[in-house]
């Protein structure tokens, strides 16, 4: 089984290393165009109400007024300090909203690549 770095095989090649590991190159093939859907779909439209929500509380301009909002949603801190901290750094403008959640849309699938189970099929 080839690992998602795409490890050569004993001849050097890395075409013979995926050599009939179809859920892998399933998975390469996949993921640029699920990329490619969800920036062409909707990176340019205007946010969506829980974006809104999310850059409300987000761009809370001192960490009191953070806990203010977190007090007071049910989700609670966990999200929205690491987005607060991103703002902090990015702003609060449509793409610095959604960069962290697309980065973490192609982060997740390459980390269960990476580190799933075993068995691939498992997740047919």
């Amino acid at each position: 089984m080839a690992a998602i770095s795409v490890a050569t095989d004993r001849r050097g090649t890395v075409a013979a290393a995926l050599k009939g590991d179809w859920p892998l190159l399933l998975f390469l093939a996949a993921l640029p165009l699920g990329i490619d859907a969800r920036i062409s779909a909707g990176w340019f439209l205007p946010l969506w109400f829980d974006e809104v929500f999310t850059g409300t509380i987000a761009g809370q301009a001192t960490a009191a007024g953070l806990l203010k909002w977190c007090l007071s949603e049910l989700t609670g801190p966990a999200f929205y300090v690491p987005m607060w901290l991103w703002a902090k750094v990015a702003g609060v403008g449509d793409g610095a909203l959604r960069a962290p959640a697309l980065a973490l849309s192609i982060a997740a699938p390459l980390l269960i690549a990476w580190r799933g189970h075993p068995d691939r099929r498992v997740r047919l």
